[in-house]
């Protein structure tokens, strides 16, 4: 893999990151506006409309990491130089990173009423 000056290396190991902030913010919005505005009306499993829904958008954030920390991983192993090493070394402890703060995160939506 050859690396290029530019934006691209800088997004390459930040987006671990930046799809913890996107979970954040739409776990945190989704949240507030589904309160605001009122809960959906069903229940499934003990579970409030609102947190399924939660819990979906969730679940689509931890695909998008785990595909991004197997992505990354794959890609150390394929790495030959020492800096694509340490890139994707970086890349991967971001990408890690981003992963165990979604589940941090997203661990309310399973245990706690929603709207309260």
């Amino acid at each position: 893999m050859t690396w290029s000056r530019g934006a691209f290396p800088v997004l390459l190991i930040t987006s671990g990151l930046i799809v913890w902030v996107s979970c954040f913010v739409v776990l945190y919005a989704g949240l507030s506006l589904g309160c605001r505005y009122g809960p959906p009306a069903f229940s499934m499993l003990g579970m409030e409309g609102i947190n399924w829904i939660l819990l979906f958008l969730w679940v689509i954030h931890l695909a998008v990491l785990g595909w991004l920390v197997r992505r990354s991983y794959v890609a150390l192993k394929r790495s030959s130089t020492t800096s694509g090493r340490f890139v994707m070394r970086s890349t991967l402890l971001l990408h890690g990173v981003g992963f165990v703060g979604s589940v941090w995160i997203g661990f309310p939506i399973l245990m706690l009423p929603a709207c309260l």
